[in-house]
């Protein structure tokens, strides 16, 4: 919600978190279907539009607060009910497509780190760094991680203690295999010719030889005609 009212500079964050606090506090949630002041105080906030309307005093105070009560507890057990049901299917939904991963210490894994940076495409930048090495196994979900190579990134400390959602495993580039150098093939067509076999061949980079007597025509026009 902050994000809509800021500025461009991001400085006056402070002035406004107060009634952005205000704002979520009384905004009815989608899970619970109540607002947080609600489950709180047991009624709905009072408003500007509170102080304008004439208010009508309560006369048994008593009754009231019993039932204000009574009611709150009511809508605290309802969001309790629907918390629960919106966690079960939640879990159901990232149950179906969900895979369990385990690593053992001395694995290589890459660890997802997002990073924003101004002037570049959040889509474009790689949110994968390592590789890491698994040090520390601390439960099925839990382990500690260690850059393979020292760096100079911030981003990349000595240990770090991680999800495993945040792990994938890493394979190190095979090597090329070494492709033996061939000779490049023959520009020669292999044609027969007069006199010759069709194994020497016919280089087409050079233009074959012909005797002038080829190259003239048969009946060469008589410079002189009789009239």
């Amino acid at each position: 919600m902050l994000t809509h009212y800021i500025s461009a500079d991001h400085t006056n964050w402070g002035s406004l978190l107060p009634f952005v606090t205000f704002a979520y506090n009384t905004a009815v949630q989608s899970t619970t279907h109540f607002s947080p002041f609600r489950l709180v105080y047991g009624r709905e906030p009072s408003s500007t539009l509170d102080t304008i309307f004439p208010c009508i005093p309560n006369v048994a105070d008593n009754p009231v607060l019993a039932e204000a009560t009574s009611r709150t507890e009511e809508c605290r057990q309802m969001a309790r009910n629907r918390t629960f049901d919106t966690q079960a299917a939640s879990k159901s939904r990232y149950d179906e497509t969900h895979r369990s991963v385990s690593y053992e210490p001395g694995d290589l894994v890459w660890l997802w780190t997002p990073v924003r940076t101004v002037g570049h495409s959040e889509k474009l930048t790689a949110r994968y760094l390592g590789p890491y090495t698994i040090t520390r196994r601390l439960s099925s979900v839990s382990y500690v991680v260690q850059p393979l190579e020292l760096s100079r990134d911030r981003r990349r400390r000595s240990t770090e203690t991680v999800h495993v959602s945040r792990l994938k495993p890493y394979f190190p580039p095979s090597p090329s295999p070494s492709v033996a150098k061939m000779a490049p093939p023959s520009p020669r067509w292999l044609l027969p010719r007069r006199g010759g076999s069709c194994e020497e061949g016919f280089d087409s980079r050079r233009s074959p030889s012909l005797p002038l007597s080829r190259l003239a025509p048969r009946h060469a026009p008589s410079s002189s005609l009789s009239l």
